[in-house]
């Protein structure tokens, strides 16, 4: 399913955790939260906590990589931001902290958005964010317009049905085990998908030939939706946290290329 959280409803989710005024203090909450609501849900499609600093240097590096290389993205439009996979919503909040802290009168030229499919963490994302514009002093800049979604961003209706994005963050679920079948990306892996013909189970042109092959992992889907988003965009950069398998084993020969 697929639910947009209106700024309304993220003023009520707001109200209902005003006791807790602190940052520190809600993400503490909020993840001892999910570890009891959704344990079972969370291991079996792989999505795991990201400790602050690396969330930070990632926001960081792609604000940066942006900064320097940001003409050829689009200087006449918005850049639009992804985390595909926000869960409770850290990379979003980094992202947003970092250009409205370096770049705050230009901070409307962003639009930062995110997807998330278990609810409980959708709820939360959506609780963080609200009390971050909260936070905001009257008069400080406006911090970049975004929706948050509670959305599997691997379904082919909520990828053709969005403008593209150019800068994707985040850490993307790692299961080998994966229980995202959607025909389309299946598709979009081997360069079926019209228009898009970059197949990561070919190398040199040659089928990889692997008896048994990780590319149904999760992260590699997230990959290749995030690459296939920047095909759309014309340019773009990836900022993911993710298994470092591909970078040596050849199975991943195609996604190499």
């Amino acid at each position: 399913s697929q639910d947009v959280l209106s700024s309304s409803q993220q003023q009520r989710l707001l109200q209902a955790a005003g006791h807790l005024d602190r940052e520190e203090d809600l993400e503490t909450s909020c993840e001892q939260l999910l570890q009891r609501l959704q344990r079972q849900a969370r291991r079996r499609w792989g999505a795991f906590y990201t400790p602050a600093p690396l969330v930070e240097f990632v926001a960081r590096r792609a604000t940066q990589l942006l900064a320097s290389d940001g003409a050829a993205i689009s200087p006449k439009e918005p850049v639009r931001w992804l985390d595909p996979a926000m869960g409770t919503g850290t990379f979003v909040l980094a992202v947003l902290r970092r250009l409205a802290a370096e770049a705050p009168s230009a901070s409307g030229a962003h639009q930062i958005c995110g997807g998330e499919r278990m609810l409980s963490a959708f709820v939360v994302a959506a609780i963080r964010v609200a009390a971050e514009f909260q936070r905001r002093p009257v008069g400080c800049a406006a911090l970049p317009v975004f929706p948050l979604q509670r959305v599997d961003t691997l379904s082919e209706a909520f990828q053709r049905g969005c403008s593209p994005f150019q800068v994707i963050v985040g850490n993307p679920p790692y299961a080998a085990n994966s229980t995202n079948e959607h025909a389309w990306i299946k598709r979009l892996l081997r360069g079926r998908y019209p228009g898009s013909p970059v197949n990561y189970y070919q190398a040199g042109g040659r089928p990889i030939g692997e008896r048994k092959s990780w590319l149904h992992d999760d992260y590699v889907k997230f990959f290749r939706v995030a690459q296939w988003q920047v095909e759309r965009a014309g340019s773009g950069l990836i900022a993911f946290v993710t298994n470092h398998a591909f970078l040596d084993n050849a199975t991943f020969r195609g996604m190499r290329e």
